[in-house]
C-alpha cells in the first residue's frame, strides 16, 4: 500500500511538473496576463492546467464582435472601399477632362488656322475669278469692236 502510495505521489509531482512546464512555456510565448498565478496554480493545483488552456485559447482568438457591431464594421469597409473608387473614377475624369481640353484648345488653335487657310484660298479665288471676267470682259470688249 505504501508503494502505491509513493508511487501516486511521484507520479502526481512528474505530471505537476510537465503541466507546469508547458504553462510557463506556453505562457511566454503567448504574453498570458497573470502569468505568475497561473504557473504557481499549475503546479499547487494541476487541474487549474485545463482552465489555463481555456483561458490563454481564448485570449489567441480575435475578440468577439456583436452581430451589429460586425456589419457597422463590414459597412465602413465597404464605404471606404467605395470611396476610394469614387475618388479614382474622379481623378480619371479629371485626367481625361484635361486631355479633352488641351484636344480641343488644339482643335480650336486647327480651326483657327484652317479658317486663314479658306480666307486666303477664297482671297485667291475671288482674284482669279476678277481676273477671268475682266478676260471675258475684254474678249467681249473685242468681239464687239470687231463686229461695229
Amino acid at each position: 500500500m505504501n508503494f502505491d502510495q509513493n508511487t501516486y505521489i511521484w507520479v502526481s509531482l512528474v505530471v505537476r511538473c510537465i503541466l507546469t512546464w508547458y504553462v510557463i512555456r506556453d505562457s511566454e510565448k503567448r504574453k498570458t496576463p497573470f502569468r505568475p498565478g497561473w504557473i504557481v496554480f499549475t503546479f499547487l493545483l494541476w487541474p487549474v492546467f485545463f482552465a489555463y488552456l481555456y483561458y490563454s485559447r481564448k485570449m489567441a482568438q480575435k475578440p468577439l464582435l456583436s452581430n451589429m457591431y460586425q456589419r457597422e464594421a463590414e459597412m465602413r469597409r465597404k464605404m471606404e472601399e467605395q470611396r476610394q473608387h469614387i475618388q479614382t473614377e474622379r481623378e480619371a475624369w479629371e485626367r481625361l477632362r484635361k486631355e479633352e481640353a488641351a484636344k480641343n484648345h488644339q482643335t480650336s488653335a486647327e480651326l483657327d488656322e484652317a479658317q486663314k487657310q479658306r480666307a486666303e484660298a477664297k482671297a485667291r479665288r475671288m482674284r482669279e475669278l476678277a481676273e477671268e471676267r475682266r478676260q471675258q470682259e475684254e474678249a467681249a470688249a473685242r468681239t464687239l469692236k470687231l463686229k461695229k
